[in-house]
């Protein structure tokens, strides 16, 4: 967790187990292993892969400041001044609507990922259930084949 920066940690610090558990599966980690984690592990573990992703990601721009206009030049004003697209209220609802579809998105692949990881269980429990019932069924077989004898 220290490897990463201080808004980074309160983020994570903040994400619920389950969602924890979603990031690390899209990760690689195998999510019956991740299961079993608890809370502290599921944390550090997603503070190395967002140390990771952050590691990927970095890329040191650098910016000369911009040269001082002659004097009589007709200088151009930002951007933000002249209505662009940063400053349009439409364009701010659509990046809500984007972020919200992607809230949105995030929201059914963890569930969709909780199904699946709850089905795995379902046929793991159920195929070590038909294991013990035939162990006990060769048991009364054995046990059977003893008392015949």
């Amino acid at each position: 967790m220290d490897q990463l920066p201080p808004e980074s940690q309160e983020s994570l610090k903040k994400t619920g187990i389950t969602r924890l558990r979603v990031k690390l599966e899209r990760a690689g980690y195998d999510i019956d292993e991740i299961g079993e984690w608890d809370r502290p592990q599921l944390l550090e573990a997603a503070a190395r892969e967002m140390a990771k992703e952050l590691a990927e990601t970095t890329v040191v721009v650098t910016q000369e400041p911009p040269e001082e206009p002659e004097e009589g030049a007709q200088v151009n004003p930002p951007a933000a001044e002249t209505g662009s697209v940063a400053s349009d209220p439409d364009a701010s609802a659509f990046r809500a609507l984007g972020l919200e579809l992607d809230e949105k998105r995030f929201l059914r692949e963890e569930r969709k990922a909780e199904l699946e990881a709850q089905e795995r269980r379902e046929i793991r429990e159920a195929q070590e259930r038909k294991e013990q019932a035939e162990r006990q069924a060769e048991l009364k077989k054995a046990e059977f084949e003893f008392k015949k004898v």
